[in-house]
């Protein structure tokens, strides 16, 4: 429909003029076809949901985020960091980056 012709469009503007891109509030629910579909650099997922769906261990659900990721050379970027145990979770299960309070306070740059 409109939405894959729309997809398809942006993808071949980024790609023509070597741009980058990447997902910011990757929602977790969202079909990981749409990573398969834009191959985006980098998606920005919720660090408390990644960490409660790894919570027991690196989950099903986690390790296929993570193995598509890895697969299609996609970041995976952990926001909303605000401690360093949760930090330290996060980092164990293997995301590729993280950001957050935690690593530094939003600074006024007037």
């Amino acid at each position: 429909g409109k939405t894959q012709v729309y997809l398809h469009l942006m993808e071949e503007v980024v790609k023509k003029g070597q741009q980058s891109f990447g997902i910011d509030h990757f929602d977790l629910n969202s079909s990981m076809q749409s990573l398969q579909t834009l191959r985006p650099d980098y998606i920005k997922v919720n660090a408390k949901k990644l960490d409660d769906i790894s919570a027991d261990g690196v989950s099903e659900a986690y390790q296929a985020l993570r193995d598509l990721t890895k697969s299609l050379d996609i970041q995976l970027i952990a926001v909303g960091v605000d401690e360093k145990n949760l930090c330290d979770r996060l980092l164990a299960i293997g995301v590729d980056g993280v950001q957050g309070h935690f690593l530094g306070r939003s600074e006024d740059i007037r």
